[in-house]
Order: structure tokens, then C-alpha cells, then sequence
């Protein structure tokens, strides 16, 4: 009963002590670090997903035969086809850094990632979603996946 609950603790704690590393890296400004606990692979192709969704569902609400329909089409397809270029281009680490940035008005200054989590669970055996901030007040949401035996951000949803 004992090493169960042992692991049990250790599962629990686990996925938090790579939110304190993050948190760390960010406030050192260490990128090295950061690479190895983001996927930013990941994050693009969700977000590439996201606006080819949109694009889609623009294409498809336009009207047949009407002018405007034949735009919102080409419209459509433009944003589909720049797509990839803009996300691989806006999403990058950096960006992961300002998202995960807790809120602060000095510029230099990270409070620790950890203590700002406001939420944090498991979604599954390997996936953990955590918030950043307080619901109704336009919180940070990511997921975390064990790629690998290592915690690692896989989605950002500012």
C-alpha cells in the first residue's frame, strides 16, 4: 500500500515539477531548456489545423453564384495556402515565451510560472492541462504531453 501511494504522489507531482522548470527557464532566459520542454512542432500543427478550419468554414458559407461568394472562396483558399509560412513564422519560442509569461507590468520581472498555475490536471494518462490565471479574467490554457519520459508543452491557448 505504501510504494502505491509513493507512486501515486510522484505521478501526481510529476508533470508540476516540469511547470517549475519551464518557469525557471523562462526567468533565466534559457532557450536551451526551453526547447527541450516546448514542442513547438506540435503547437504549429495545432494551430495550423485551427486556421485551416476556419478557412474551410469560410470557403464554405459563401454563396454559389455570387460574386462575392467566388471572393470569399478565393479568399478561402489564399489563407489556407499562407497559412503554414504564417504560423511557422508568428509561432516561434518567443512567442511560447510570451504566452507563458505570467501577468507583470515590469518587462524583466517573471513570478514563478508554478505559483501562478491555477489549475493543473491530468486530461489522461499522458496529457496535462494546465491554466494559467482565473477563469473570466482571459487565462492562459496549455496542455502538457510525456513525450518520451519528459513533460513537454504541446499547446497554447492564450
Amino acid at each position: 500500500m505504501f510504494l502505491f501511494l509513493l507512486a501515486f504522489t510522484a505521478a501526481m507531482v510529476w508533470p508540476f515539477s516540469s511547470i517549475y522548470r519551464i518557469g525557471d527557464a523562462l526567468a533565466a532566459n534559457d532557450v536551451q531548456t526551453l526547447n527541450k520542454l516546448v514542442d513547438i512542432n506540435s503547437i504549429r500543427v495545432r494551430y495550423k489545423a485551427m486556421v485551416d478550419k476556419q478557412a474551410v468554414a469560410l470557403k464554405n458559407m459563401a454563396a454559389p453564384q455570387s460574386e462575392m461568394g467566388t471572393f470569399t472562396r478565393f479568399l478561402g483558399n489564399s489563407v489556407q495556402g499562407l497559412n503554414n509560412m504564417a504560423v511557422d513564422r508568428v509561432v516561434t519560442i518567443d512567442w511560447v515565451r510570451e504566452q507563458l509569461r505570467p501577468p507583470s507590468n515590469d518587462e524583466n520581472y517573471y513570478p514563478s510560472l508554478l505559483l501562478n498555475t491555477s489549475f493543473g490536471f491530468y486530461e489522461s494518462p499522458v496529457k496535462f492541462l494546465v491554466r494559467m490565471g482565473e477563469l473570466g479574467e482571459s487565462p492562459v490554457h496549455y496542455y502538457m504531453q510525456l513525450q518520451d519520459w519528459e513533460w513537454r508543452v504541446t499547446a497554447i491557448y492564450p
